[in-house]
């Protein structure tokens, strides 16, 4: 059941405040109120959006026809992703006039960079770390929910193992599939797979710098920041193409390999070929650095100034 929710101090806002441009995250009621009250208050609207065709799937008909009308009313669109911007183009926003700008969600690259490289420089520290879970190690990080394709990262890592029993996945996060998922690695006898439960970022830091790979196989995400914390990590991603920043940061045999989540013999296969190759390990590392560059908070506050300027024109 959907709810409709409002803000009533919403128009004595924007009354006060006389904006010359009101940027609204998403479709709600609240945006659509305020590409109403355009017409009065004689402002532009942009749209803020992140969702892409995976994550809207299950988008009523009644809720799209919703979607179309109020984007008539829009006058440039920020996207987070390239799956964003298709999913609108081809099913929301029909004006030919609107310009669109790319705008990624950051996180403190340096912070991860600079964290990452100490642990990693101190060779006892990093060793003992890294010999209480595994020779090799699999990081997931997300809550333990179905969407997450937690399950599916479960049984990868079985047919993984039973090749290689010194490989550990580690899994960072909580969620109601905890239980049953530490039952059914335990009647499977998968020893080497670590529930470590929620971690800070201080906290989260020492096991992106351990790590081998990370992996991400969620049936939907719009732009987890994981993908963004790995990168910046300097890690091998494999990743799911159902997950929206994937086609713009993950790149095959370049920093990873892009998956459907639901094939666990070829997921396993893809992280397999990443850690039993020192070279293509660390070939991948460097790439996922040098993409990190790609997404930083400067760059997305200029595409967002871009975006209002050329709103004014």
């Amino acid at each position: 059941e959907q709810q409709v929710r409002f803000n009533p101090a919403l128009f004595l806002v924007l009354m006060r405040e006389k904006p010359h441009v009101v940027i609204v995250g998403g479709f709600s009621f609240s945006s659509f109120i305020v590409v109403l009250l355009k017409m009065i208050l004689k402002y532009k609207v942009i749209l803020w959006f992140e969702g892409t065709g995976y994550t809207e799937v299950n988008v009523s008909r009644f809720r799209k026809t919703f979607r179309q009308l109020l984007s008539r009313g829009l006058d440039n669109v920020i996207v987070a992703s390239k799956l964003s911007k298709s999913y609108l183009r081809s099913q929301i926003l029909f004006k030919k006039n609107i310009h669109y700008f790319t705008a990624f969600n950051n996180v403190d690259n340096s912070f991860f960079q600079t964290a990452v490289t100490q642990i990693r420089s101190d060779k006892q520290q990093f060793k003992n770390l890294k010999n209480k879970y595994g020779e090799k190690i699999i990081l997931c990080t997300g809550s333990l929910i179905e969407r997450k394709g937690i399950w599916e990262l479960v049984n990868s890592f079985k047919m993984i193992s039973q090749s290689n029993p010194n490989i550990a996945l580690v899994l960072l996060g909580s969620g109601p599939l905890e239980e049953k998922l530490k039952k059914y690695t335990w009647q499977h006898e998968l020893k080497r797979v670590y529930f470590e439960g929620f971690k800070k970022q201080n906290e989260i830091i020492r096991y992106y710098a351990i790590a081998d790979v990370f992996v991400l196989l969620s049936h939907w995400d719009c732009n987890p920041l994981v993908i963004f914390e790995a990168l910046a990590s300097g890690l091998p991603i494999v990743a799911s193409y159902r997950v929206g920043n994937v086609p713009e940061f993950v790149i095959n045999n370049l920093n990873g390999y892009v998956v459907n989540p639901f094939d666990i013999q070829h997921v396993a296969s893809k992280i397999l070929e990443i850690i039993n190759n020192d070279k293509i390990q660390k070939k991948f590392a460097s790439n996922s650095l040098s993409l990190s560059k790609k997404s930083t908070y400067e760059k997305s506050f200029q595409k967002f100034k871009q975006a209002i300027l050329d709103s004014l024109l």
